[in-house]
């Protein structure tokens, strides 16, 4: 609870910033579908018509609201001197893992909101929510294992940032290297293929992290 407690504070401090990513999932990306809606006239089949660039700005908007919430929670990583006061206090210790887990939680709660009022027009929303939850456990797994490395929290930003750009504006084919895939490229082997070894990825990138933790404030 005490965890809980301090990340409710993390997000109140954030102030006008926390509403960033709500003014995206909320009101960008369903006007963007509608706005696709109403190239064709709104017909009575648009929902069907419009899944495919629907889903390629799920893809597109959503799953980098993570990395967000993180950079701005783990802000104290940007100013080393804050950071071994922190640690000198041991005010985090061993804490940092169950945080990450937490803003994991909250965003995928935040898009839960918005896929369910999704489902009432489109089909497969639950398929994507499982998309997004692994993409965005991903990126916070990344970024939580190279902030225990780097002791920054600006560089995994600044990674994944260039990663989700260039893969989802520059070049969208479906790779090994791609963690996205699109409506058309939706199967059941590539679900379980893709998305089950990027959790076990994200798994094992938690697990390192935790322990780099736990050796930084045990010395």
């Amino acid at each position: 609870m005490d965890n809980l407690r301090l990340l409710y504070f993390e997000f109140k401090n954030m102030r006008w910033k926390y509403f960033v990513p709500l003014i995206i999932i909320y009101i960008m990306v369903p006007l963007l579908s509608i706005r696709y809606a109403a190239t064709i006239n709104f017909v009575s089949d648009a929902a069907t018509l419009i899944v495919p660039p629907v889903y390629t700005d799920f893809e597109r908007y959503i799953p980098i609201i993570a990395v967000w919430y993180f950079t701005l929670c783990f802000r104290e990583y940007s100013n080393q001197g804050a950071l071994e006061l922190v640690k000198a206090y041991g005010v985090k210790q061993k804490s940092d893992l169950i945080k990450t887990i937490f803003i994991w939680l909250h965003t995928v709660a935040l898009v839960g909101v918005l896929l369910i009022g999704y489902s009432f027009y489109m089909d497969n929303m639950f398929v994507m929510f499982v998309k997004i939850m692994i993409q965005m456990l991903f990126y916070l797994s990344f970024q939580y294992f190279v902030v225990k490395v780097t002791n920054s929290v600006l560089v995994p930003a600044i990674i994944i940032t260039t990663y989700h750009l260039i893969f989802n504006f520059v070049y969208t084919k479906i790779s090994i290297w791609n963690i996205f895939i699109y409506y058309n490229e939706i199967t059941k082997s590539v679900l379980l293929n893709k998305y089950g070894l990027l959790a076990l990825m994200s798994l094992a990138m938690l697990i390192v992290g935790m322990n780099i933790d736990r050796k930084s404030y045990d010395e």
